[in-house]
């Protein structure tokens, strides 16, 4: 009996000390502060946090008014007294709606005028960062837009290899 109780003693402290160095390796997460610049970005980071810290639905909203600075804090009390027992859907929808309208349209302004000027790497990423913005193009339209960008004769070492296309 005695023996046991030692047992699950060591475990315990086992458990503890491993949680400890879990401690250690682990990054800290925080919620962005939104101040009304690139609102998709501020999106995806805090889903992130959000689904990290395993935040609930009533938690987000709460913790998103808390993140507003400068003049997206001005927008949002004033949303705020607009809205009806707002959900944090409700408030990402305003959020897009309001800060990322203009630059919606630039979106497509980009993607169409993009153009490979360096390594393909570089490129890729230049046109991830424009894709990531928006689900509303089809896959099959990125691709044409991807594909219009890459200089002309890495276009046409690609495309053999490109049956979808």
């Amino acid at each position: 009996m005695e023996e046991e109780r030692e047992g699950e003693k060591k475990k315990l402290k086992s458990l503890g000390e491993e949680q400890e160095s879990h401690k250690y390796w682990m990054k800290r997460v925080e919620l962005p502060t939104f101040e009304g610049v690139d609102p998709m970005g501020w999106i995806a980071r805090a889903e992130k946090f959000f689904k990290i810290q395993n935040i609930s639905s009533k938690e987000k909203l709460c913790l998103a008014i808390i993140s507003m600075e400068g003049g997206a804090n001005h927008w949002f009390r004033f949303w705020k007294r607009k809205v009806k027992n707002p959900s944090c859907e409700d408030l990402i929808e305003a959020l897009i709606r309001r800060f990322w309208g203009k630059e919606r349209s630039f979106f497509f302004e980009k993607l169409a005028t993009l153009r490979q000027s360096g390594g393909v790497e570089e490129y890729v990423q230049e046109f991830e960062v424009l894709v990531s913005q928006t689900s509303e193009v089809s896959e099959e339209q990125l691709l044409g837009y991807f594909f219009a960008s890459l200089r002309s004769e890495i276009r046409s070492q690609i495309r053999p290899h490109n049956r979808t296309y």
